[in-house]
């Protein structure tokens, strides 16, 4: 079926069978069946016996609705479109009339049953709702059965007046009125009905403490706003829930105040009462309950009021995060604030949640992932707002309700904390961190994000922005392969630079795409890591830039994690592989590889010393002066020499440092565990990829309990391993003198390796969660 008008449509049903050929039975110049459109061969309309010949059916039902073209089905085909019912409740009593006469204004077109004791009412309404078509039902409801009808699903929708949601255990407002239209009650004299605060004539306000009868169970959430202006600001308020007439009770100074409706007035200035305060105008509308939490019904509901209320004064925020994140906790929080009243909450929204199960490259480029579907929420009117928390509290949280499914362990958690936080920096989503002890701090983040346009928790973009703009974001730091810059108080922007450098070899250069490389083998491996709870400060990788954890003053110290005696190990201890260890056995196999990885601390020094000074003169500069000194070289020829051999100063590069040392400046315990276990990780899964993976250098923050910096061809060796030879996929063909070509070709290589393995290894994995 096309999709039909937002407004309902009539259906009529014809029996064809007992009318002439000849009779006109559609005086419509046009019809629509099977989403083709039919011209009347007469003047004045369809006759029989071309409905029959377009339809093939005696019986035809017609779905009409004003200014579109009539669409008629056979009997058949109408039953077989699988109609459902959408209740809409009709307050009973004096609102009965008034309610039909609102609904009709919109469309909508109740059939009076003959009987006046029916309370089912019939209709020829319908209206599409998503992909399903609906025939609206009408039941009359007493005002007080209103609130229990819609909790328990009896009617989706009813017409009412606002005072009906003040008889709520506590204020909802996902309770939404359809229509911006309201009809406010007034009486023969030009008043309009309101709830007002009543008091005998002759009361004086001289005591602290007050009794208050309300016919409203929420009486103190209808005065709130006014406490200031009727001096109870310091005075102890007592509220008293009465049914009936609650005049009785100021008449028999029972309470000092009444909450009540008032029409004419006429009561009260018969019994010298006096409005104290009106409080709220009543006003009819048609109501919906958009429960975030219902998810079998809340797609019809939420339809259903986006179809029908004017779109421009909606406002729409998507709570999501890791189950056990406390979304439900909050967003019971938030529909109890009146200034939430006119935006849309959704408890996850399924484009969002689905995504985290898709790789990067297969997420929508051109816009986000909701306003690429859903037009009406733009960038301009929709907040995603990412619930952030720890794993281990999330877990605790989840344990406390029962059993908890494999997408809830911890592992699990991990994994999608990390892809929610990849989908915040693609599309500049909000974050906001939950502590369960400070959850009010979390709401009120919220709201000042909502209300007061706080962006501090907003990401940044990198699937639509750049962010090499100095003046936009200033320049922390800038090494070698990567630029720091500041893009707020809680996170730095990391700018890959495409370069390759070589201390043993002294080589440096550009080579260009290597920084996509780099940034495509850092993303993947940071899944399979956060897939085994290892925590690292990178957030989203992409279009060569990194959203990171902003922490300053990292330690001077790496972590070089080696499974084989190569490198630094193979070259400074001289024989050590030859030489038996104090177990009996060598220290390596004969392809030089450990019986597991050894773990070591680096003082990370500058790649160079530069020139401040003549290069003789420099420290580090002697064990390359003293040989030349030997050969009684003069001071100039030493220092023509050194600067002709190190034009960009001394080398210095990094050096192997004791853990007692190193404990100084970071937590080497924790550090040794952290990288241990990352290695043992990742050296597991390359196994599988079929390339060997024999070294690499981490960066743990001072803690040692969490990573920082990427893992990338540019920090480790790997080898493909083939039938008869391996072939390295490393900075070891830079070392070794590779054209820059070679080197993208083969760190190309590499990424997608490793990018195919860990979409086949995700989706098994889903699979096997359930999901």
């Amino acid at each position: 079926m096309e999709t039909m008008h937002h407004l309902p449509v009539s259906c009529f049903t014809c029996n064809l069978s007992h009318l002439d050929n000849s009779t006109i039975c559609i005086y419509d110049s046009s019809i629509i069946h099977n989403n083709k459109t039919y011209e009347s061969k007469g003047r004045y309309g369809f006759r029989k016996d071309e409905l029959i010949e377009i339809t093939n059916s005696d019986i035809i039902h017609m779905l009409m609705c004003k200014n579109k073209t009539s669409r008629i089905f056979s009997d058949e085909e109408f039953k077989s479109l699988n109609i459902k019912t959408f209740n809409i409740g009709l307050c009973g009593g004096r609102p009965l009339d008034s309610s039909i006469g609102y609904l009709n204004k919109y469309g909508f077109c109740p059939i009076k049953p003959k009987n006046n004791r029916c309370l089912q009412y019939t209709s020829n309404d319908y209206i599409k709702i998503g992909d399903d078509l609906y025939h609206v039902n009408y039941i009359v409801v007493k005002a007080t059965d209103i609130i229990k009808m819609m909790n328990i699903k009896f009617i989706d929708a009813v017409v009412c007046y606002s005072d009906i949601w003040y008889n709520l255990d506590k204020p909802n407002y996902n309770i939404k009125k359809v229509f911006d239209d309201i009809d406010v009650i007034g009486n023969n004299y030009g008043e309009k009905t309101c709830i007002a605060l009543v008091s005998k004539n002759d009361f004086v306000l001289d005591k602290k403490n007050i009794k208050i009868a309300s016919e409203y169970k929420d009486g103190k959430r209808l005065i709130q706003k006014y406490i200031d202006e009727l001096n109870f600001k310091d005075i102890e308020i007592e509220f008293i829930n009465v049914s009936g007439s609650a005049e009785s009770y100021l008449l028999n100074d029972k309470v000092d105040y009444i909450i009540t409706v008032v029409q004419t007035g006429s009561t009260l200035v018969a019994n010298n009462l006096k409005i104290v305060k009106k409080i709220k105008e009543l006003y009819l509308n048609l109501w919906i309950h958009l429960n975030p939490f219902d998810r079998e019904s809340n797609i019809m509901n939420y339809d259903f009021f986006l179809q029908l209320t004017d779109k421009s004064k909606v406002q729409y925020l998507v709570i999501e995060g890791i189950d056990g994140s406390g979304k439900s906790s909050i967003i019971n929080e938030l529909q109890m604030d009146r200034r939430n009243h006119n935006i849309v909450i959704y408890d996850r929204f399924p484009l969002v949640s689905q995504a985290t199960l898709k790789m990067v490259d297969d997420l929508p480029k051109t816009q986000d992932l909701i306003t690429n579907s859903f037009p009406h929420m733009t960038k301009e009117n929709t907040k995603v707002i990412i619930v952030e928390v720890s794993v281990k509290e999330a877990h605790e949280r989840i344990k406390s309700r029962g059993e908890f499914l494999k997408y809830e362990e911890p592992n699990a958690l991990s994994f999608f904390r990390l892809k929610y936080r990849e989908l915040a920096g693609l599309y500049g989503y909000y974050v906001v961190k939950n502590n369960f002890m400070k959850m009010k701090e979390c709401i009120s983040n919220i709201n000042d994000i909502l209300h007061n346009n706080v962006n501090k928790y907003k990401l940044p973009s990198l699937m639509f922005e750049r962010f090499d703009d100095s003046e936009k974001f200033p320049i922390h730091l800038e090494g070698e392969s990567k630029i720091v810059r500041n893009f707020n108080e809680f996170f730095d922007i990391i700018q890959y630079k495409p370069t390759v450098y070589s201390h043993k070899q002294q080589r440096a250069g550009v080579v260009e795409g290597t920084d996509l490389e780099r940034q495509q083998t850092t993303r993947n491996i940071l899944y399979l890591l956060a897939l085994n709870r290892i925590k690292h400060t990178y957030w989203c990788v992409y279009n060569g830039f990194i959203v990171a954890e902003k922490f300053r003053n990292p330690p001077p110290v790496e972590v070089c994690v080696k499974r084989y005696h190569i490198g630094t190990h193979k070259h400074i201890y001289h024989n050590m592989q030859e030489k038996i260890t104090r177990f009996g056995k060598m220290l390596c196999d004969e392809t030089g590889k450990y019986d597991k990885p050894i773990v070591r601390f680096d003082w990370r020094n500058p790649n160079h010393l530069h020139k401040k000074t003549k290069l003789i003169d420099m420290p580090h500069a002697q064990i390359f002066v003293n040989p030349l000194k030997k050969l009684n070289k003069t001071n100039d020829e030493i220092e023509s020499e050194l600067s002709e051999l190190f034009p960009d100063g001394i080398p210095l590069g990094d050096y192997p440092m004791c853990d007692m040392l190193a404990n100084y400046y970071i937590d080497v315990e924790n550090a040794k565990k952290l990288t241990y276990n990352a290695f043992l990780i990742l050296e597991e899964h390359f196994k599988n990829m079929k390339i060997r993976f024999k070294d690499v250098c981490f960066m743990p923050i001072e803690t040692g309990k969490k990573l920082y910096g990427e893992i990338s061809q540019d920090c480790g060796r790997y080898e493909h391993i083939e039938v008869d030879k391996m072939e390295s996929l490393d900075k070891d063909i830079w070392r070794s003198g590779g054209s820059s070509e070679l080197v993208y070709k083969k760190w190309h290589y590499l990424s997608n390796i490793i990018q195919d393995y860990v979409k086949q290894y995700l989706e098994k994995w889903f699979t096997e969660i359930g999901l």
